[in-house]
């Protein structure tokens, strides 16, 4: 732990053992979720206790693909214990660390703190909702709707011909690549900004050259309306 207490000494002295005698620290994750919650105004949420090896094991495969401190090296750290002597700490506050329940009573929730937990799931699975929007139009598309209907919808806005085959298959390909680069977090503002701009020619094409669709009882144009905001949303929270 780097102290900014003592800009004049050098890195080493600046580094020190971080210990606490809290007995928070000893107690298991479900006690410390309820204490956050409780932060937050929250009520306990209902737990379940997996089997140690499992978690290592998912830690270790969510760790070899994603960056995320749900990893299999900190899981182990962790089970080695997280309390220890806290007299170098405090000797360079110059207090006693505070337990974990008095830290958070010396600062109650404020609305940010309690909407960045309740977003902090959410948004993560809304770009992999919108992800898989993108996949399974693309591949409905081209593996399963019939051909024979795509192309009679093609024609209805003017597409016939040698060209059918190619612009079908070709969007179905750009919204599957679409998809993965979404699900995948891979240039989210140039790929959202990108689906945004196709949604609103798709939207205007198919709006002015089979107007039906826009009295169609399933709303296909009008259910792009929350998909335009919903990509706003995730660009918006990628940069925050």
């Amino acid at each position: 732990m780097h102290s900014a207490y003592a800009p004049e000494t050098s890195q080493a002295d600046r580094t020190t053992r971080a210990g606490t005698r809290d007995p928070m620290a000893r107690r298991t994750g479900r006690i410390h979720s309820a204490a956050l919650r409780r932060w937050q105004g929250y009520k306990p949420a209902p737990t379940i206790s997996v089997p140690v090896p499992l978690v290592l094991w998912l830690g270790d495969w969510l760790g070899a693909w994603v960056a995320t401190p749900f990893n299999g090296e900190a899981l182990r750290m962790l089970q080695h214990g997280i309390t220890g002597d806290p007299a170098a700490m405090t000797a360079l506050l110059g207090r006693p660390p505070q337990a974990f329940a008095t830290a958070l009573s010396c600062r109650p929730a404020s609305p940010a703190d309690r909407q960045h937990a309740a977003l902090f799931f959410l948004l993560p699975a809304l770009r992999y909702a919108l992800a898989v929007v993108w996949l399974w139009s693309g591949l409905t598309s081209a593996l399963w709707f019939p051909v024979t209907d795509s192309y009679a919808l093609l024609a209805g806005v003017g597409i016939a011909g040698t060209m059918a085959p190619l612009v079908l298959y070709g969007a179905a390909l750009l919204d599957v690549v679409l998809g993965i680069a979404l699900w995948l977090r891979w240039r989210l503002r140039a790929v959202g900004m990108f689906q945004i701009g196709l949604m609103l020619v798709y939207s205007g094409v198919i709006a002015l050259c089979l107007p039906e669709f826009l009295f169609h009882p399933y709303a296909p144009l009008v259910k792009n309306l929350p998909l335009l905001v919903a990509t706003v949303i995730v660009m918006v929270a990628e940069e925050v």
